[in-house]
Formats: structure tokens, C-alpha cells, sequence
């Protein structure tokens, strides 16, 4: 029988320390989340004392939060093992297993490990004479090693020709392999159901997975339930059968009494309320996936393994508050003196993500405003002259157009600064029809390719009836960006007039921190708020956020506005990436 050598080399690999090399740190001055620092410190390599960082004042605890009193460098996170998709695992040396998992489930599963040579005989007659007796297969009999064999090598079916390759199989490696190394792979390979739709593989994920902690935290009872779900991960799933856990956690831990790894005279044992409680951390994991997140982060991006994570943990915030299947997230984040070197995202992990970013194209919304402005202002150049906020009618081929208004303000007149900044519609429409539709359409020809024309029968691209992927979205915007940070005067640029958050449209969601500081940022809405944007710019990275409805537009309930769904992922994100708000000044930007 030929032995598959290539799987054997699990057995004999000299794991090393493996991690992204990429790493992150929090910068003094920043805030981030304790629960966002704790769940990433779970996927690193490093046994990190948040309470010495607090000891030694670098960090400071405020309810929920950390305050960065000292630039710290956080650990490297460690590399998934897993080939798979949507699998995570992390292989462990031997030595680095606690001996709670191993010597409980030699108790459990083959009590003569260290004595037999892969095969135990008096198992298998003993197994033999309860399924003679039974007239079925009751017991199995096998070793740690023959089950190792055949997780690695062979399928489950009950066959006499399956198992004789088994026990040859087994009896091999234990003549070419150390009892360590069987119980390494062993630890390492097997596979402990699946979690926050990840399969959870490996001693270390399960650890991470079922309990939020490292396999150096997990107690005693807590490896007892672990080494029961080996019996049968999806049998004894702790959210679909809770009580068949429970039973046998309870089987487990009476065999380690029994065998005098624990005293009888301890009480282990969780009482019924302490079950219910883990029940509600696993469904409460499971609702949010706040680590299945961890295989998502990519080694190449703009963004640290810490921003990463971080963006990745709010979008997943996000789709469960929003709590809708057919709501999508799509994000570009680049450098603007580097637009090719950019960090993407897609919330639809099933689908292409590149077609989704650079293909697949929405209306736009007032996020086209400030290109208009920038037109405009050629004629209008100190942008304050006053435009009139009073329904008007347009007269056009295909009917009469009347342009609609989202705000407050429905009459008087304001400036087109004004207008700008609360994305008015109507003192924009008469500003344009001043300026003229023939050479507004020449100068944003220049920008929009697909543009309608003439424009004059078709207004309502000024307001954002035009079509673009939210790629081609973010190149526009580099571009806008790059020129409008040579402009002068600053008193008339758009990015500056676009950079008080207090004043735009999202005044009334920017919280207390984030309106001290200054940032440009648009929102746009569209398809009756079943689409929104949001645009930002710090001075060095560009975004482009956008959250939408990917299905039949028949639904009236569901209202997304950029300022309440966009721009709150962009406000996660940057009170909590463990950065310095980086203030934008395009007098100090550099931009080739």
C-alpha cells in the first residue's frame, strides 16, 4: 500500500514562529475600542499584559475605551494555516500545547497511548465483542493515531478494506514518528466545527473561536468541553444542540475524576447559568462575526494589520445593525500621491470583488457637487454670490423638471457656499442655468464621460443622475483632490469649504471628537435612500464608502442616508484605528 508522503510531512514540520510581517502601532494622542485591541490581540504572537500597559500609564481606561498616553507597537499577527476558504487555522509546536489537552484526551480517547505502537489490540477486541454482541458497529477502537490517520488520509466510510488500511497506516507512523509529533498533528488537523460561518481548525482556533481566548488561558472545564466537541463538532454543536454538549462535557470531565486529574473534592462544573451565558456569548459571536474577520485582512494594503481589522470589525457592525441580506458595502481607500496602492473592500464575499468596485455602477448622488462647484466657481469665484432656495420649473423636451429639496430650507435665497455645504439643489440648478448649460457641459464633459447630452435637457445629472463604480468614483476623486489642493485662494476651495464637519451635512451625526477636527466629506443619496455615499479625504488618504441595496428597487421601508450609514463606517473607523486624526491642510499637503 502506497503511504501519501506528502500529508506525512505534517507530522515531521519544524513550525516556526509565523506572522505578518506587516505591522501596526498605536500612536499617542489616538482612541481606540478595549473590546476592538482585544479581539485583534487574540491573532497575534504575543502574550501581551494590557493591565502592565495600564500599570505603566501608556494606557488609560475611560468605560470602553483606551486613550494612547505612548506610542506603542503592537505585536505581529499571526499567518492562517488554512488553505480553505473561509477557514481559519494556526498550527501550534508541541511544546507550545498546554498538557491540560493532551493528557484529557489520552484519558478520553486512548488511555494506552504511550504504551501501544499505534495500535491497540485489547481496544479492538474489546471493541469487537460489544459489537458482536450488539450485531452493530457500537465501538470503534481506535487509537489517537488511527484516528489521525484517518482525518489526514482516509474517509469515514465503515469498511473492512478502510480500516486494514487504518491499522497498517497507524502501525507506520508510530515506527517513523514520535508520540509528540502524532499528538502535534493531531491538535493541529482535526477540525472543530464551524463558527461565525469559519471553519474552525485546529486546537488554537477553537480556543479563539469558542472562548475569545489563547490556548495558555483556557481552563480546565473549558479544555473538557473542547475535547468533548472532538467526539463530533456538528453532533455536539453548542448552538444547534446544546444539551447533547453539555452531556457530554459532563462524560469527559467525570473520566478525568475518575483517572485523578482532578480532585474530587473540586467543583468545576458550570451550573446551568454559566452554560446560558456562554450559549449567549456564541449566538451573540455568531450574530456580529467579529472575528470571522480575520482572514479577510490582506498583507498588501495601504492600511496596517490594526487599521485592517478595524475597518473590517466596523463594516461587519454595520451589515448586523443594518440587519438586511440584500445590503452590500463597498469601499476604496488610497493614498492620493498613490492611487494604484489602495485597500478594497466587498461585503459580498461570494461574489467577484473586482467586478463589484470597478464594474458594477451606481448612481452617484450629491457626491457630483463638488466637481459642479469647481466648475462654477470660474464664473462665481468667491462662490458667495446668493441663489434663490424657491421650488422652480424647468421646461425640457420630455417634460416639465422640478427639483426637489432633502433639507430644511425650502425658500429664501443663500450662497452658493451655503449651498454647497447643506448640498441644496435648487440655488445650484439656477446657479447653473446663469452660468450656462453649454459650457457647463463642456467643462464636465472633461470629467464624465458617460455625461447625457445635451445637458440642458437633462438637469438632473447636476444633481447626480449619473452612473459610476465606486472605482471609478475614487480615480475621479484623486484627481479632484490633486488639483484642488494647487488652487488659490484657499477662502474659495472646495476641499476647504467641505472640511468643517459642523457645518456640512453631517453636523448633526458628527460626534464631539471627530467635529473638532478637520476633514472633507460628502455624502450623497439616491434611489429614494436605498443607495448612499460617503467621499473623505484626511489630506493623505482619499475614501470612497458605499452602501446600498443590491436587489429589485421595490422596497419602501428602507431609507439609508449617507450621513447615517456611510459616514458612521468612516466614523468607526477613524475614532478607532489607533491613529492621530491627521488634520487636513492643503497648504501643507504634498502632491507630485
Amino acid at each position: 500500500m502506497e503511504i501519501p508522503s506528502e500529508r506525512l510531512s505534517l507530522l515531521d514540520e519544524k513550525l516556526t514562529s509565523r506572522v505578518n510581517s506587516s505591522r501596526s502601532a498605536l500612536e499617542e494622542g489616538a482612541i481606540i475600542n478595549r473590546q476592538d485591541l482585544n479581539d485583534f490581540l487574540l491573532f497575534t504572537d504575543s502574550q501581551w499584559e494590557l493591565s502592565q500597559f495600564i500599570k505603566d500609564e501608556k494606557l488609560k481606561t475611560k468605560k470602553n475605551m483606551f486613550y494612547i498616553n505612548e506610542s506603542i507597537e503592537l505585536p505581529n499577527l499571526i499567518l492562517n494555516d488554512c488553505t480553505h476558504v473561509n477557514c481559519f487555522q494556526h498550527r501550534m509546536t508541541f511544546e507550545s500545547i498546554p498538557s491540560v489537552f493532551w493528557k484529557t484526551l489520552i484519558a478520553i480517547e486512548d488511555q494506552r497511548f504511550l504504551e501501544h505502537k499505534g495500535v491497540d489490540y485489547k481496544s479492538i477486541l474489546r471493541a469487537l465483542w460489544y459489537d458482536l454482541k450488539s450485531l452493530k458497529i457500537v465501538q470503534g477502537g481506535s487509537t489517537i493515531t488511527q484516528q489521525l490517520v484517518k482525518n489526514l488520509f482516509l474517509s469515514n466510510e465503515k469498511t473492512i478494506t478502510r480500516k486494514i488500511k487504518e491499522l497498517i497506516m497507524a502501525i507506520y507512523i508510530e515506527r517513523n514518528f514520535t508520540k509528540e509529533a502524532v499528538l502535534e498533528s493531531y491538535f493541529n488537523e482535526f477540525e472543530w466545527g464551524s463558527l461565525q460561518g469559519i471553519k474552525v481548525k485546529g486546537l488554537y482556533s477553537a480556543c479563539l473561536y469558542y472562548f475569545k481566548k489563547k490556548p495558555s488561558e483556557i481552563d480546565l472545564y473549558e479544555a473538557a468541553i473542547l475535547i468533548g466537541l472532538l467526539k463530533g463538532p456538528y453532533y455536539y454543536h453548542p448552538l444547534k444542540y446544546p444539551q447533547r454538549l453539555i452531556s457530554r462535557t459532563e462524560v469527559v470531565y467525570k473520566k478525568l475524576i475518575e483517572l485523578g486529574f482532578i480532585r474530587s473534592n473540586m467543583n468545576l462544573r458550570w451550573s446551568d447559568s454559566k452554560w446560558n451565558q456562554w450559549f449567549s456569548f456564541l449566538k451573540s459571536n455568531e450574530k456580529g462575526k467579529t472575528l470571522s474577520i480575520f482572514w479577510e485582512i490582506k498583507k498588501d494594503s495601504i492600511l496596517s494589520p490594526y487599521e485592517n481589522f478595524v475597518f473590517l470589525k466596523k463594516a461587519k457592525e454595520l451589515e448586523n445593525q443594518i440587519n438586511n441580506e440584500n445590503i452590500s458595502i463597498k469601499a476604496i481607500i488610497g493614498l492620493v500621491s498613490n492611487p494604484e496602492k489602495k485597500f478594497s473592500y466587498y461585503s459580498r464575499e461570494q461574489r467577484n470583488q473586482e467586478i463589484a468596485l470597478s464594474k458594477e455602477r451606481h448612481q452617484i448622488g450629491s457626491v457630483i457637487k463638488p466637481f459642479i462647484y469647481k466648475v462654477l466657481r470660474t464664473k462665481f469665484t468667491d462662490l458667495e454670490e446668493l441663489f434663490s432656495i424657491d421650488p422652480l420649473e424647468l421646461t425640457l423636451k420630455s417634460g416639465k423638471w422640478s427639483p426637489g429639496e432633502a433639507g430644511s430650507l425650502t425658500s429664501g435665497e443663500v450662497s452658493l457656499k451655503k449651498a454647497l455645504t447643506k448640498s441644496l439643489n435648487r440655488p445650484l440648478i439656477r446657479a447653473a442655468t446663469d452660468f450656462g448649460f453649454d459650457e457647463l457641459e463642456d467643462q464636465l464633459d472633461k470629467w464624465f464621460e458617460n455625461l447625457q447630452k445635451p445637458l440642458i435637457e437633462y438637469p438632473a445629472q447636476l444633481l447626480g443622475a449619473i452612473e459610476l463604480s465606486v472605482d471609478e468614483l475614487f480615480q475621479k476623486y484623486v484627481r479632484f483632490f490633486n488639483e484642488e489642493c494647487k488652487y488659490r485662494p484657499i477662502e474659495s476651495n472646495i476641499i476647504n469649504l467641505l472640511s468643517d464637519p459642523s457645518q456640512t451635512t453631517i453636523s448633526k451625526m458628527v460626534g464631539k471628537y471627530l467635529k473638532r477636527h478637520s476633514f472633507f466629506g460628502k455624502t450623497g443619496t439616491t434611489n429614494k435612500g436605498l443607495n448612499n455615499w460617503f467621499i473623505f479625504f484626511d489630506g493623505v488618504k482619499v475614501g470612497v464608502i458605499w452602501v446600498g441595496w443590491e436587489a429589485s428597487q421595490n422596497i419602501k421601508d428602507l431609507k439609508l442616508y449617507g450621513s447615517t450609514t456611510a459616514f458612521k463606517l468612516f466614523q468607526g473607523f477613524y475614532l478607532n484605528n489607533g491613529l492621530r486624526f491627521n488634520e487636513i491642510d492643503c497648504l501643507q499637503t504634498t502632491i507630485p
